[in-house]
């Protein structure tokens, strides 16, 4: 059988965008190990460990947008909180950075805590807000010193 060169490239280009997604049960952190060298570094908290939970999401190829990616991991801690009649606090991510070289397909993982309705108190402009800090004092933007200040008004807006 002779193979073209255009039906050759048709099936590697298909055989590589085929790739399939990798979607990991959500597990307590304690009990799992993360997807990356460097796992998620966590928000300080009192939440015991049995409520902490982690979740990783790879997309299939390396098209999927990282911010889908993200929404989608967030959405299924959400639900599994949901299902317990809780309430989803993320406490750390991880993300990769995306470069176009084949096989770097952008991946979350996510830290967070199933913690009950009453004491969740963070809204998702709070979670947002502590996002954005931790990543701006990861980058070196603010020192650790203004991290903790500007966390600790968040979450004293809440009491």
């Amino acid at each position: 059988m002779k193979l073209h060169l255009p039906c050759l490239s048709a099936l590697v280009i298909s055989i590589s965008l085929s790739s399939c997604s990798v979607s990991s049960p959500i597990e307590r952190y304690s009990e799992s190990k993360s997807h990356f060298m460097n796992p998620p570094v966590l928000m300080s908290h009192q939440i015991p460990e049995h409520d902490i939970y982690r979740v990783y999401e790879q997309g299939a190829t390396g098209f999927v947008p990282l911010s889908a990616l993200r929404s989608a991991t967030e959405e299924r801690a959400t639900e599994f909180c949901k299902r317990q009649g809780r309430s989803m606090q993320v406490l750390g991510e991880k993300r990769t950075i995306a470069f176009p070289l084949p096989g770097n397909f952008p991946a979350v993982e996510l830290v967070f805590a199933a913690v009950p309705v009453a004491n969740a108190g963070l809204t998702d402009a709070d979670v947002s807000r502590l996002t954005k800090l931790k990543k701006l004092r990861d980058e070196g933007v603010i020192t650790s010193a203004e991290f903790e200040r500007e966390k600790g008004l968040v979450l004293n807006s809440q009491r």
